[in-house]
């Protein structure tokens, strides 16, 4: 997903709060006030219940009360859509691995952007699924949170699996490496990451022998 539709997508997400906001308010009447719009039928629900009513007047002043309100929600939201559309998974485990007080909490938020693509292709391909099955929707959640997990923790696997440190940029250095049982050496030499040196030996007659090890780098 490019950058510019993470910043509209953060925003129709903030939108849609403040939209979900004010249904929330008329549903369950409250948005009256002086400066009244229009007045839809009072309903007054039973039992236990009995003190909670339904829709009522509709006013100005109610639905900027309710926007100031959600507004705080909303531009939280659009802003961390915006940051985390200049921000990149790989920064936030780039600056976890520098400040190790924040370790846990970076990962967590470096997995939750790492998990959002994946997230809504996992969406599709569900309703996809349940579309060439004629299946019903209503259980779309399960299999969409069963993916969500599985992908979670796989990505959590992956970074808790990986070396830290700045280590892995270096070479291991060997000076003057000997091995009295198969008069072998001295030997000087470096291992890069990821190499397996195996050292070898000759006889007298010329044959090559392995010696009794192996070098290895440590990842």
């Amino acid at each position: 997903m490019s950058r510019a539709k993470k910043i509209l997508l953060s925003g129709y997400l903030a939108l849609g709060f403040l939209a979900l906001r004010l249904l929330y308010a008329l549903v369950f009447a409250g948005l009256s006030g002086s400066q009244v719009l229009f007045t839809l039928p009072e309903i007054r629900l039973a039992g236990p219940f009995a003190h909670v009513s339904l829709f009522g007047e509709v006013s100005v002043d109610g639905i900027l009360r309710n926007l100031e309100t959600a507004l705080p929600f909303a531009l939280s939201i659009l802003l961390f859509g915006i940051a985390a559309s200049f921000i990149s998974a790989q920064n936030l485990r780039a600056f976890a691995k520098k400040v190790p007080a924040l370790k846990n909490l970076v990962n967590a938020i470096a997995i939750g952007l790492m998990s959002l693509p994946a997230l809504f292709d996992a969406t599709r391909k569900v309703f996809d699924a349940r579309a060439l099955r004629s299946e019903k929707r209503s259980n779309l959640l399960v299999p969409i949170l069963e993916r969500s997990v599985e992908l979670a923790n796989s990505i959590g696997l992956k970074i808790a699996l990986e070396p830290t440190g700045n280590y892995r940029a270096k070479k291991l250095s060997v000076s003057q490496l000997s091995v009295q049982d198969c008069n072998l050496g001295p030997i000087d030499l470096e291992i890069c990451p990821g190499d397996v040196d195996c050292a070898q030996r000759c006889n007298r007659v010329g044959e090559i022998h392995p010696a009794r090890g192996n070098l290895r780098h440590p990842l």
